[in-house]
């Protein structure tokens, strides 16, 4: 598994267009038909898990876990409070994108799990 920022991201963070103190962050979560890469530039519903048995369309918004934003070993660093789903029915799950409602959808992460997984009972995503 792993986490990468969108190209697009990285472009707008020097245009400092996200704003994470104000902005809404959120993270949904896709099967592989959604084919989110580092080129993704912004959240759609291609592919996204279908609302209903503990999941709803566009995903959950994410929290920005105290004393964060901060300079990490030289870079900026935002980190997020984990989140958990709780599936009553099983959902198949690839990718959760992380992206800002507040700026269009844009894209800022990644998460790929390499290949559809089926998901069930609990699923939490750590930062």
């Amino acid at each position: 598994m792993g986490c990468i920022y969108t190209q697009s991201f990285l472009l707008d963070c020097a245009g400092a267009v996200h704003d994470f103190a104000t902005d809404v962050i959120k993270i949904s979560l896709h099967d592989a038909s959604a084919g989110l890469t580092s080129a993704t530039t912004a959240y759609g519903a291609t592919g996204e898990a279908a609302s209903g048995s503990g999941y709803t369309t566009t995903g959950e918004t994410l929290a920005v876990t105290s004393g964060y934003p901060q300079i990490v070993g030289g870079q900026s660093c935002v980190r997020f409070d984990d989140v958990t789903w709780a599936f009553g029915a099983s959902k198949t799950v690839r990718y959760a994108l992380i992206y800002n409602s507040s700026k269009s959808n844009k894209a800022i992460a990644v998460i790929d799990m390499g290949a559809d997984r089926p998901a069930s009972g609990t699923l939490a995503v750590k930062f």
